[in-house]
């Protein structure tokens, strides 16, 4: 953010810029769109961080796929800059975490540069988190067995055969952040659709086909880098 979402590297430097937020965007909101498809069940999406780039994004795409959303922010002036509070999904607005004890899944994609959400308490019984904050804006406490509250990391997907010498503690060989994806698949197909300013829905969409032409997907769920399965997502709901 301190970048302005881009805008000041790109006045600085002779090559192509992007931030990588269209296909994190589409990473996070289809795990969001997976655990859907996995419990079967309606389910209200809290997204903290609402007015950001990441945040709008978010709830543009998940739009088609859920029908209430609980919006947080700390700055609702830039949030109605954004977003058309009056719909009929949103059903919640305000700047206080409480609300997130309506919501079944929350997603964080704040700048924070800590955590905001300690505990279980802070949760209703049966919520997982999707975190795209780095680092995390839900701290480990939060993932309970007997509350049934689990955090999941959310920005990262996968390239099979994909090999580099950093160590970024991701789980899987293959894995990488979200960000990196959208630089590689740019690269691979010579594009030039970067992602500078604030993203939307039609360049989310259309950077994440790129991507899955050259065979990127999401990872596996994972959470403080342990794998989390079906029944694993399914079990918090049950």
């Amino acid at each position: 953010s301190f970048t302005k979402n881009g805008i000041d590297v790109e006045k600085s430097v002779d090559c192509h810029v992007t931030t990588g937020h269209s296909l994190t965007a589409w990473i996070v909101s289809n795990n969001a769109i997976r655990i859907k498809e996995l419990v079967k069940k309606d389910l209200v999406v809290a997204i903290v961080g609402a007015a950001g780039s990441m945040g709008s994004a978010c709830y543009k795409i998940l739009y088609d796929y859920f029908d209430k959303f609980i919006l947080i922010d700390k700055d609702i002036e830039k949030l109605k800059d954004k977003i058309n509070l009056s719909d009929k999904t949103i059903v919640s607005v305000g700047k206080s975490l409480d609300r997130l004890k309506d919501a079944d899944i929350v997603i964080t994609v704040t700048n924070a540069p800590y955590s905001i959400i300690h505990n279980k308490d802070q949760l209703s019984r049966g919520t997982i988190v999707i975190d795209d904050a780095q680092p995390l804006n839900a701290s480990i406490e939060v993932n309970s067995k007997n509350n049934k509250t689990l955090v999941l990391e959310g920005g990262v997907c996968h390239l099979d055969g994909l090999n580099y010498k950093l160590n970024l503690g991701l789980m899987d060989s293959g894995d990488m952040f979200s960000c990196m994806g959208e630089v590689i698949t740019l690269n691979a197909l010579d594009s030039d659709c970067v992602t500078i300013a604030d993203t939307d829905k039609s360049r989310v969409l259309k950077i994440a086909g790129m991507s899955q032409e050259i065979g990127i997907k999401n990872a596996r769920f994972r959470s403080f880098g342990k794998p989390v399965n079906d029944d694993d997502i399914k079990n918090i709901f049950s």
